[in-house]
């Protein structure tokens, strides 16, 4: 689905870097601020890193939510991303920007 060509692209781009980040580290003095690459083995107070296959396994679990209570009743969706569900808006923005550029 174009979702998911969307999602690999962004993470496929992030990973293949010049320099091959495999993690992603904001910090937190300043309001997005945020960069490819950083360090793990180091704790920082100002700043966390996270590994982009863990953000991408997250964002996967988030689209899956596809069951839904309307009253007494239960809906599943059967193609799409959630309806509002919490990573709809950044995902939409992801698709809109690949199909832009």
């Amino acid at each position: 689905p174009f979702v998911q060509t969307c999602l690999n692209s962004l993470f496929c781009t992030a990973a293949n870097a010049v320099y091959k980040a495999k993690t992603v580290t904001v910090l937190r003095s300043r309001r997005y601020a945020a960069f490819l690459g950083g360090g793990t083995q180091i704790p920082a107070d100002d700043r966390v890193t996270f590994w982009l296959d863990r953000i991408r396994n997250c964002v996967d679990c988030l689209l899956s939510l596809d069951k839904y209570r309307f009253g007494n009743c239960f809906i599943q969706q059967v193609s799409g991303i959630p309806i509002g569900g919490p990573i709809s808006g950044v995902v939409l923005d992801i698709c809109c920007a690949l199909l832009e550029h």
